[in-house]
């Protein structure tokens, strides 16, 4: 007969042996998770935006502003300097290298906060569902300000799950506020989020028992006392950022929650069903069929909190960075989804019939989420046109410092050649907006061609397409010549244009 102590000590090799598979699994998804970023960092020549953040960020490094980015900026200069130190250390794979990292990193406190929650394989789950969703591995290759404020957001939320369930309140607390503060300053999107963490503070606190006053005087007092000195440093730049000029693209609100649902969609409802299973140990004061309900409205209210950002979104109408966004509530739906998607699992291992069956629907899902997951990466970086072509023409044309250029999506061109930071805010000059002769915008860009100011004008039919039935006209009438031409199809089959225009040559010699 064996006895109690036999067998317990039968069962160690067993949970070792668990949990030494579980953990190399978790390393394993994290490696994947990285790997998927970092291969294949130059799909495509750098979008406007990653452009416009290291070439600010060039300016940072020297001491100046000159384009005066704090005044419509949606973040602190934190991100464009860290873009363009990586730039100068290994170029645009150093600028996407930085995101893989930063965005695996988010991924890491995901599995780390599941993990405190509801265990092991929960945690696989979640690292699975954030760590190879397709929004999150094209934010993960995509050198933008969104991937500094994620790991940060993600970091805060451990931290708040962890002074609930840990005896280590005050350290979790004040290391929350300071990652709250950093991802807030990556983007200020990130405030969306605070009532979130708030409010996931204060059900966990009361759960387990634990007075919410520390949420204020350390939580919130930290986020306070540094941003409030940040705000009144920027206080009139905040208010022109704030008003929402620089930020808005006003579309179909069902475009934008067919885009939610795409994204987010598998997330949700595989959060809400992990609602329904929260372990025992995390009810702490609220025990019984009551207190279990009370849990599961307290809990789907942390699933309407996750969606504050796509939210937001939705009732603006406004499509701008949605589909960046929806990676910030993954931050937030994954660990209860990872909880629903293991609570299901369980569910189906009572029978050798029952355990077979699930393992066939869980790798045909596993097959669809990541085949779906690698499409839509694939259809983001296939989703802008590759400038290398026009670029490689502006280097034989000897495009130099001296000449004056007015370019649909500019910063692209700023970034290749590499002008010192005077040069090239004397060379480039925006579709968007120009400043010649005291005058701006439109006319002052009808006024340079009219003078043959301008020594290339390039334009495209996809960053200001509305510009060219605008300056075409111009240009004709000035005499500048089409001298360029290049079609570039994009992953949904649109083709784009891409044009350089030359003065005419008497104007050239003069």
């Amino acid at each position: 007969m064996t006895t109690i102590a036999q067998a317990k000590f039968q069962a160690i090799p067993q949970v070792q042996s668990r949990i030494s598979l579980q953990m190399g699994l978790a390393v394993l998804l994290l490696g994947l998770t990285f790997a998927v970023r970092i291969t294949n960092l130059n799909y495509n020549t750098l979008f406007v935006d990653e452009a416009i953040y290291a070439t600010i960020g060039q300016e940072i490094l020297a001491g100046e502003d000159l384009q005066a980015a704090s005044t419509w900026m949606f973040g602190s200069y934190f991100y464009p300097a860290a873009a363009a130190i990586s730039s100068n250390t290994a170029g645009i794979i150093g600028l996407r290298a930085l995101s893989a990292i930063l965005s695996t990193t988010a991924a890491v406190f995901v599995f780390l906060t599941t993990r405190r929650l509801f265990g092991m394989q929960p945690a696989l789950w979640a690292l699975l569902l954030f760590g190879l969703s397709g929004a999150s591995i094209s934010v993960g290759q995509f050198a933008t300000y969104d991937v500094m404020g994620l790991p940060f957001l993600a970091i805060a939320l451990y931290g708040i799950v962890s002074a609930a369930l840990t005896r280590h309140q005050t350290a979790f607390l004040i290391g929350a506020g300071l990652a709250f503060t950093l991802s807030f300053l990556g983007k200020y999107i990130a405030l969306l989020y605070l009532p979130t963490l708030v409010y996931l503070g204060f059900v966990m606190f009361i759960a387990q028992r634990k007075p919410i006053r520390p949420l204020a005087t350390r939580f919130l007092a930290v986020i306070g006392l540094i941003l409030g000195a940040y705000v009144l440093y920027f206080l009139a730049d905040l208010g022109e950022v704030f008003s929402g000029k620089h930020s808005t693209d006003v579309v179909d609100r069902l475009i934008i929650l067919r885009a939610i649902l795409e994204e987010n969609g598998p997330a949700i409802l595989a959060a809400s069903i992990g609602a329904f299973f929260i372990p025992r140990r995390l009810l702490g004061n609220f025990p019984g069929w009551r207190g279990r309900a009370l849990t599961v409205v307290a809990v789907l209210g942390v699933v309407m909190a996750a969606l504050a950002l796509p939210a937001y979104h939705l009732v603006s109408s406004n499509v701008r960075a949605l589909e960046k966004h929806v990676v910030y509530a993954l931050i937030f739906l994954a660990p209860l989804a990872g909880n629903g998607i293991a609570a299901l699992v369980a569910r189906f291992q009572h029978s050798e019939r029952q355990r077979v069956f699930s393992a066939i629907l869980t790798i045909a899902a596993l097959v669809w989420f990541t085949n779906f997951s690698l499409d839509r990466n694939w259809s983001f970086q296939n989703g802008w046109p590759n400038f290398n072509s026009s670029i490689e023409y502006l280097r034989e044309k000897g495009l130099s410092p001296d000449d004056l250029v007015l370019a649909s999506g500019s910063a692209i061109y700023e970034y290749a050649f590499g002008f010192d930071i005077w040069s090239s805010r004397r060379v480039w000059y925006n579709t968007w907006y120009m400043k010649y002769k005291d005058i701006e915008g439109v006319d002052a860009m009808i006024l340079a061609i009219q003078e043959h100011a301008v020594d290339f004008v390039v334009l495209d039919d996809y960053y200001t397409p509305e510009m060219n039935p605008v300056l075409e006209p111009v240009l004709e009438a000035a005499g500048y010549r089409q001298d360029f031409q290049h079609l570039e199809e994009l992953g949904n089959g649109d083709l784009i244009r891409i044009r350089v225009f030359l003065p005419p040559v008497e104007s050239v010699q003069q």
